[in-house]
């Protein structure tokens, strides 16, 4: 899958043209969030973006490694500056999940789902996944995005080991009739970054919570929630309104913030 800078801003629409002040492809990269970690951060209201077709360091939450061939997956990140420091920073992974759905259902992955807080779910395997990271500015803040989207993935990793939430991996290539050109996969999914960037800007997570709630893939299940020491198992009911999951257990309704999730039991 050839990345092309060129034919990618030609696809974006202009508002989001005119708000990108870079856009870099490669075919290698250690990792696209780092290549932007590292670059000056844009002023607010500006944007920077990497896209690669293989990370040889592409990292996933809780430090865990984003695994894909080359040529197999887009991995793609954007760089953005809050002027001031979001009251729920957090949420904005959730936020880009709804974005990312939304706009992977327009390409025709008709059963894409989210699971709490940042993969994306189609065929109830993994196929992809959202890593937001965050650097302090002054009163505001700069936050790197990065997305990955399983593309065409070899037969013999489908079936790989993977998280204890699922041992399965999809594709694109699987879940829709013609596969987009790279070009139109990469520029439909930078235009939904930068427009829920600044939607969360202007109005926080509330504007995405409705959203969530269709595609939660994990409402409804029985999950055993771990988070530093303490381990929790209950019924997921879905998400607050500022993003938090929340877990019937036998002792009552809990709150989860952070954690790693395996699910035990499939919808009730």
């Amino acid at each position: 899958m050839a990345l092309s800078a060129g034919d990618i801003q030609e696809l974006l629409g202009d508002d989001a043209r005119a708000c990108l002040d870079d856009l870099e492809t490669f075919e290698s990269i250690e990792s696209t969030n780092t290549y932007l970690l590292w670059r000056a951060a844009p002023e607010p209201g500006r944007f920077r973006a990497a896209l690669a077709d293989y990370q040889t360091q592409g990292r996933g939450r809780r430090g865990r490694r984003w695994i894909a061939p080359p040529g197999a997956a887009i991995c793609l990140s954007l760089s953005g500056t809050f002027g001031r420091l979001p009251t729920n920073l957090p949420s904005l992974t959730l936020a880009m999940g709804v974005g990312a759905a939304a706009t992977l259902r327009t390409l025709g992955v008709e059963d894409v789902r989210l699971k709490w807080p940042n993969d994306l779910v189609a065929r109830d395997g993994k196929l992809g996944g959202i890593l937001t990271e965050a650097s302090a500015r002054g009163s505001g803040c700069t936050v790197v995005v990065g997305l990955g989207v399983n593309v065409d993935v070899p037969a013999a990793m489908k079936n790989l080991p993977l998280d204890r939430w699922t041992s399965k991996i999809t594709d694109l290539k699987e879940c829709v009739g013609a596969l987009p050109s790279s070009a139109q996969l990469a520029a439909g999914l930078l235009q939904c970054m930068i427009a829920t960037f600044e939607r969360f800007d202007r109005d926080g997570f509330g504007p995405f919570f409705e959203s969530w709630q269709e595609y939660d893939w994990l409402r409804g299940r029985q999950v055993r929630v771990t988070s530093d020491d303490t381990e929790l198992e209950g019924l997921v009911s879905g998400i607050d309104s500022d993003g938090a999951l929340c877990l019937q257990t036998e002792r009552g309704m809990h709150r989860v913030v952070t954690g790693s999730i395996e699910t035990i039991g499939g919808p009730a």
